[in-house]
């Protein structure tokens, strides 16, 4: 799967979560959901969305080395990636189910919300 359909299902898990009155998901969780073997998958997708502005949240970076810190170059290495809520865009693109299906690449079925997770890694 393409960061963008890891993305759209993972936006399909959060707006199923909302609309069932559910706290956003823990990227812990959401590892464990996707059955996905590393958290660089889950990262790239989220932090997709977030540049999207689909969803808010916060992106959590490792520490920065010495060398680095010397060359005063930004960390780029995401430890996580957390939602904190989805946003009106998000709400809006998912229920919008032809534009969905033209960003994500997927289709979307708002009375029986499937998410297909692809779990193999490529």
């Amino acid at each position: 799967m393409t960061i963008k359909e890891d993305s759209g299902n993972v936006l399909l898990y959060v707006y199923k979560n909302k609309i069932e009155g559910n706290e956003m998901p823990h990227p812990d969780l959401l590892l464990n959901e996707t059955g996905w073997k590393n958290i660089i998958r889950l990262n790239n997708a989220v932090q997709y969305l977030m540049e999207k502005e689909f969803v808010n949240g916060t992106l959590i970076r490792d520490l920065p080395s010495k060398e680095e810190k010397l060359l005063t170059i930004k960390p780029t290495n995401i430890k996580y990636a957390v939602i904190n809520d989805i946003t009106h865009l998000g709400i809006d693109i998912v229920e919008d189910k032809p534009e969905f299906k033209n960003h994500f690449g997927i289709s979307v079925n708002l009375g029986l919300i499937q998410i297909n997770w692809g779990r193999q890694e490529s």
